[in-house]
């Protein structure tokens, strides 16, 4: 299996590696940040559990996949999903983001999920925004920072249980929490021992005005990331690497912010997808004209509907640079699936 993956970074045709699966566009927050509000907002006709275990049936192998949303853990058939996922041995990676609101729910769910599934690596992120004013404030939700915060704390005590659960913490950057990001890193590692990654606001968020974030700003949180992640206690060679890859995505990600462009490969559409709550599948989240297909149309099977001729030309207007975000997630394959960044790793294992 890893010399399937392996020869992935020759050969980028056939299936995705990485998913991004939206389970549901429900929410209970409202935050001011967010890009998929006005899919909370429609009738989105989610797949049944019924249709997911089609589509997981037919799923091929995969490095990892991100369950998301909306708020996944508003869905009742959560752990039925994640359990068939490692059961099928879809993925050995399975990624949750939750805005940790609903605790007892989130813990109760989470510890059936990782003692069902104890063969899979579990990695549950949830989003914290700022102290408890602005976390409030920007999630459009008062008592949201201390729910985040309860649910953090027994997710760690679950940590410490399981070593299948890893528990992280991911920031949404943008103009209303920029300049008490640094104090708010180091208050989360001084409670947690945890170094939050960050993500730049993306889309076309609720309250656009939010996007206007500091360009020196951005590179001072950037730097202060890379200084967490070379100097991590952590020398593992898997540690090692994923530290290097989010150091490298996060300057590719402000070099795209501050230059308006793209001077890589992005390989959106041929190693990393997007399915909705609904079953649209995409290339990435970035590109809502660019719909591949509905996987209700082919039968539930991605292989399928990433053959088709609609595919073929997202990849190929992908390959021209026709575009450029800075979308964190896409960084996994775009960087560790790039010959030319060899070296950038290389010297990262050397120097450890």
């Amino acid at each position: 299996m890893q010399k399937f993956f392996l020869s992935r970074i020759f050969n980028k045709a056939g299936p995705p590696l990485h998913l991004v699966w939206f389970l549901t566009a429900k929410c209970n927050l409202g935050c001011s940040h967010c890009f998929y509000y006005p899919r909370n907002l429609e009738n989105s006709n989610e797949l049944s559990f019924q249709e997911a275990q089609k589509v997981i049936l037919k799923l091929p192998s995969l490095l990892s996949i991100s369950l998301t949303g909306g708020e996944p853990f508003l869905r009742e058939d959560l752990f039925e999903i994640t359990k068939l996922l490692s059961k099928k041995n879809v993925t050995k990676n399975i990624v949750l983001f939750s805005n940790g609101f609903n605790t007892e729910d989130i813990l109760k769910i989470t510890k059936k999920i990782v003692s069902s599934c104890l063969n899979t690596n579990i990695f549950i992120g949830i989003s914290i925004d700022g102290f408890e004013e602005e976390h409030d404030k920007y999630r459009n939700k008062k008592g949201a920072y201390g729910r985040a915060i309860s649910t953090l704390e027994g997710l760690k005590k679950l940590e410490n249980n399981f070593s299948n659960l890893n528990v992280g913490i991911g920031i949404t950057l943008h103009k209303g929490n920029q300049n008490i990001m640094k104090e708010l890193r180091r208050d989360i590692y001084a409670k947690f021992k945890i170094n939050p990654g960050i993500t730049m606001i993306r889309g076309i968020p609720k309250s656009p005005e939010l996007k206007n974030v500091d360009a020196n700003i951005y590179k001072q949180i950037i730097d202060a990331i890379e200084y967490d992640r070379i100097h991590s206690k952590q020398k593992s060679l898997p540690h090692i690497f994923i530290g290097a890859r989010e150091v490298l995505g996060q300057r590719l990600a402000y070099e795209n912010f501050i230059k308006y462009s793209r001077s890589y490969d992005c390989y959106a559409g041929s190693l990393m997808g997007v399915i909705y709550e609904n079953g649209d599948v995409y290339p990435c989240e970035m590109l809502p004209d660019y719909k591949l297909g509905n996987l209700r149309d082919y039968n539930y099977d991605i292989s399928k509907l990433w053959k088709n001729i609609l595919a073929d030309k997202a990849r190929k207007w992908i390959r021209n640079r026709k575009c450029f975000c800075t979308y964190e997630c896409q960084y996994t394959c775009n960087t560790l699936y790039n010959i030319k960044f060899l070296p950038f790793f290389m010297k990262h294992i050397l120097d450890i």
